[in-house]
């Protein structure tokens, strides 16, 4: 039992021997690391940089809108009939003229309903001079039968100053009671029929002015049995064909003056407030609105054909703001020679494309001007200084379609590192590549 124990003991620290022996041997194979070998310089890095000038800027503002006509207006019949005739090149897209026939109705219910009122208006007429005349007739009958009433009652007198004295009989005294009593009825009779005279005129003097209303409605649903072009334009929208019945209020066709376009672009309003020119404020003085804008030349660019096609505008006025997406809408105009552009064959703006438009603000001065990539997080710059990085401050202005305006901590001499660095230390030594100007 003693001799099993010793011999597990002898095997065990024979193993720990062997364990021992190969670790002593492994490290003995360990060669140690070669000493380094310099020169005791320090290693520069290697960078691109662009040399900075401070200057000035005009910030623009980009934005998207539709093309649209100055004016649009939907032209409906305002009488009922049935079409007999249209423009030659009643068609979508067709210029007309002003005053040129766009369609016309049938007239002839018109012109009989206008004969109609001129026919009453007539027999009005013809009763006025009636009754003018039977007034003055009447007035002159008057006076004779007053004349009579003076002459019965003077009988009537004298009749009666014989009858006191005894010497007329009953009889002439009744006799002349009675002619002075049909002269009295006659009179006043008259005199009543007389006065109803200038009521009769009056009514039918009303009667002659609703006749003129109704002549002049006549005469403009004749009128309006021809429509006509208010002014230059385009066909936008053709709605009735020759030999279709309209109604009155239905929409024949749409017209567009493209004599002028706009497009209405929505810009960010805090940026608008900032940066947009506003020419002067008293033109809204006891409105609270927007000021007049500087109508500055804007370019305008259909999205489609961005790099080929471009066309001038003029800012013209701010038009609406959104609280909800807090932006504001202004109005850029083309004028139709714009919109048609200068060189031969070329496309012109039309209604309906959707642009983009870049719109010159407000200037900047005493800044300088960077690609954006060279801002850093912590709103710096790194520059080469003396050979050197340094790490500078700047207060960022506006970004703009891949640079950035910035202020302060830059000075004319300095070169923006534009190597894209991982964590450099501040003061590393740098070597200059050749510079990107």
């Amino acid at each position: 039992m003693k001799r099993r124990r010793w011999l597990s003991a002898i095997g065990g620290i024979g193993i720990l021997a062997v364990g021992v022996g190969g670790m002593l041997g492994l490290a003995a194979l360990k060669k140690p690391p070669a000493e380094a070998k310099g020169n005791g310089q320090e290693r520069a890095i290697r960078v691109e940089t662009i040399p900075v000038d401070m200057s000035s800027a005009t910030v623009t503002l980009s934005g998207f809108g539709e093309v649209r006509s100055v004016r649009s207006v939907e032209i409906a019949s305002e009488v009922s009939g049935v079409v007999i005739q249209t423009h030659p090149r009643f068609v979508a897209g067709e210029v007309v003229r002003a005053g040129e026939l766009l369609f016309a109705l049938d007239a002839r219910s018109h012109e009989a309903a206008l004969e109609q009122v001129n026919a009453r208006i007539a027999e009005s007429d013809t009763q006025l001079q009636r009754l003018g005349m039977e007034q003055k007739n009447e007035t002159e009958r008057l006076t004779l039968l007053r004349r009579s009433e003076e002459l019965a009652q003077a009988r009537f007198d004298r009749t009666k100053k014989l009858h006191a004295q005894a010497i007329g009989n009953q009889t002439d005294m009744d006799e002349a009671e009675r002619m002075l009593n049909d002269a009295l009825d006659s009179t006043r009779l008259l005199e009543r029929q007389i006065a109803l005279y200038p009521i009769r005129i009056e009514e039918t003097r009303q009667q002659r002015a609703a006749l003129d209303a109704a002549r002049q409605q006549a005469q403009l649903s004749l009128d309006h049995a021809i429509v006509r072009a208010p002014f230059d334009g385009r066909i936008a929208e053709a709605k009735i064909e020759q030999g279709q019945h309209v109604s009155p209020g239905q929409a024949a066709l749409v017209i567009a003056d493209d004599s002028t376009l706009e497009i209405a672009v929505k810009l960010d309003a805090a940026e608008a407030r900032t940066w947009l020119r506003f020419a002067d404020a008293t033109n809204a003085e006891g409105m609270a609105w927007f000021g007049a804008v500087d109508p500055v030349t804007c370019e305008v660019r259909w999205v489609e054909e961005a790099q080929a096609l471009a066309w001038r505008g003029t800012l013209d006025r701010v038009e609406h703001f959104d609280p909800e997406s807090r932006t504001v809408s202004v109005v850029v105009r083309v004028s139709a020679a714009d919109a048609r552009g200068e060189a031969a064959g070329r496309a012109p703006l039309v209604a309906g494309m959707f642009c983009e438009v870049r719109i010159p603000g407000r200037e900047l001065s005493g800044v300088y001007r960077l690609p954006q990539g060279v801002l850093t997080l912590d709103r710096t710059v790194r520059i080469a200084r003396a050979g050197r990085l340094a790490n500078v401050p700047v207060e960022e202005l506006r970004q703009e379609e891949g640079e950035i305006y910035v202020r302060g901590g830059l000075t004319p001499d300095d070169r923006v590192i534009t190597t894209r660095l991982v964590n450099p230390t501040e003061n590393t030594l740098l070597e200059l590549a050749a510079a990107i100007e």
